[in-house]
């Protein structure tokens, strides 16, 4: 069985400090602290959401060609489709909330 037309959508997430090769700490929505040196670095959700915070709502082409994401990659993001959202955690309940206040914008 053949399967055409799918593509395989592969999402970033840091392991190491890229500037240290320092061990990271995940610190929540998509942000890492390395343990040696202090700088912060971001996944896929985090810099989408960095990006909508710094931008504001802004079309899916431009979005995708300023932070180097495919349109797919931002949909299934936007989608909610990225992370599980337990009912009990009030800090991902935020993040639910937030991702579903982009949607509105696409």
């Amino acid at each position: 069985m053949e399967l055409s037309g799918l593509n395989k959508i592969t999402f970033y997430k840091p392991e190491r400090c890229d500037s240290c090769g320092g061990e990271l700490t995940y610190k929540g929505i998509g942000r890492y602290l390395c343990n040696d040196c202090g700088k912060e670095l971001l996944d896929d959700y985090g810099t989408l959401k960095e990006y909508f915070r710094v931008h504001g709502p802004t079309p899916l082409l431009i979005a995708a060609r300023e932070t180097g994401m495919s349109k797919d990659k931002i949909r299934y993001i936007l989608d909610g489709r990225y992370t599980e959202i337990p009912t009990t955690d009030a800090q991902t309940a935020k993040r639910a909330l937030f991702a579903d206040n982009l949607k509105n914008y696409r």
